[in-house]
């Protein structure tokens, strides 16, 4: 690979391949998978039907190196479009995603009001350093400011964490793939529910967006919100969003999240 450290735009911009510096693991950072199939989705439609929905699937892990990419458009109507993507590496399939880009309604009502964070200032929180062994490696590409809830693998009685995250090196511009990418790159709340290190793994992840990113300062600091409240038989919900700091909703999400319990067990209510 020409560059082991690329950031996020230019990733989604060179030919589809995922280097090392952007894995969690064996597999790559979900917000790269995304970001890769939506630079591809976004092809297939017009500029003014921006994206307002996308349902992913992580079928199997993606390593480091080259990933296929194919689109289909399902249905082009008079205001909304939706495309089906897929990405392939080798013979595996890696992950999908329908999403659904529309253009503007006039005469809509807006609902909900801004909720300002609550959270101190990004600059009064220490940074989350990055843990060679212990953090993912993508971690490196994004500044944490913890603001809420306990640390992974800490036994604590509610999986629920927040804080303010943003790139560490900061495209010209934030785009729909960035917000999720920055959306995803918390850890799983459920794993401070862990009182022992132990992987936790998003399935399905359904997104909604509600603001136009590109007209956001890039190199601010966002408000990040996560919790878990249920799950079975070693699936979680997931509920997370981001905002802006003046409270603008940005994007909501909700994830099916497997959970692999470690051996020293996770707390058996949230």
């Amino acid at each position: 690979m020409s560059d082991p450290t690329p950031d996020f735009s230019s990733l989604l911009q060179a030919d589809p391949e995922i280097p090392e510096s952007w894995l969690q693991g064996r597999t790559a950072f979900g917000g790269v998978l995304a970001g890769l199939l939506l630079a591809r989705l976004e092809r297939e439609v017009d500029r003014d039907r921006p994206l307002r929905s996308a349902l992913l699937s992580f079928v199997g892990p993606a390593g480091a190196g080259p990933v296929e990419l194919e689109a289909e458009v399902l249905r082009a109507g008079g205001s909304t479009t939706q495309v089906q993507g897929w990405l392939r590496q080798g013979d595996a399939l890696c992950a999908t995603c329908v999403a659904l880009f529309g253009a503007a309604r006039d005469g809509q009502p807006r609902l909900g009001d801004p909720h300002p964070s609550t959270f101190p200032e990004p600059a009064t929180l220490p940074e989350l350093p990055y843990l060679p062994g212990i953090t993912p490696v993508f971690t490196r590409h994004f500044e944490y400011r913890w603001a809420e809830g306990q640390p992974p693998f800490t036994g604590a009685k509610q999986a629920a964490i927040g804080g303010w995250i943003r790139f560490r090196r900061p495209p010209a511009a934030l785009n729909p793939a960035a917000l999720l990418a920055l959306l995803d790159a918390w850890p799983v709340p459920i794993l401070s529910a862990f009182t022992a290190p132990g992987p936790a793994s998003t399935v399905t992840w359904h997104a909604q967006l509600f603001a136009d990113p590109a007209a956001l300062d890039p190199g601010a600091y966002l408000h990040y919100r996560g919790m878990s409240q249920d799950g079975s038989e070693g699936y979680v919900d997931l509920q997370a969003e981001l905002r802006s700091a003046s409270g603008q909703l940005l994007v909501r999400a909700t994830q099916c999240v497997a959970v692999y319990h470690p051996r020293a067990g996770v707390r058996a209510s949230l």
